[in-house]
């Protein structure tokens, strides 16, 4: 079995008993990606923020949010960047010149917006948020939380 699902051993205070604890499968990890997007970043400019998943999970819940400014003016696109898009979904990743479509984005709210896309990633695997702005005249504040639950290895 892996060190990560492996239950540890504490110690109660009150007794000074071990105690075995085990992870809680419910436990979810917020990995916020947020950016200042400059004014004017097209779609296909690629401002983006990421990071790496550091352990076999499931993205369970991604909430984003822009600052009230913005007015829904700012695009955001959620994957791998590498071609997969979970939002929107059925969005595109395309380089420039092997399709015609434009990318697709959604505008980010000015109340968080949550989406459930329940998206299983490995170790490692990336995850990018892009951004676009509209605005010609002001940056914009995003703010995409991605929230990762660990996988449970259960051939171990």
């Amino acid at each position: 079995m892996s060190s990560h699902n492996t239950p540890s051993t504490d110690v109660d205070p009150d007794t000074g008993a071990g105690v075995r604890l085990a992870r809680d499968p419910r436990s979810e990890w917020p990995f916020p990606l947020s950016a200042e997007v400059p004014a004017s970043i097209g779609f296909l400019d690629e401002f983006t923020t990421e990071f790496s998943v550091p352990f076999d999970a499931e993205i369970t819940r991604i909430m984003i949010e822009s600052d009230k400014a913005a007015q829904q003016g700012v695009g955001v696109r959620i994957g791998t960047g590498g071609g997969s898009v979970w939002i929107p979904k059925g969005g595109q990743t395309n380089v420039v010149g092997s399709s015609p479509q434009e990318p697709k984005f959604i505008p980010a709210p000015t109340q968080p917006l949550t989406f459930y896309p329940n998206v299983e990633l490995s170790k490692d695997a990336p995850v990018v948020c892009q951004f676009a702005n509209n605005d010609s005249d002001e940056s914009h504040w995003v703010t995409a939380i991605i929230f990762i639950r660990e996988q449970e290895d259960f051939d171990e």
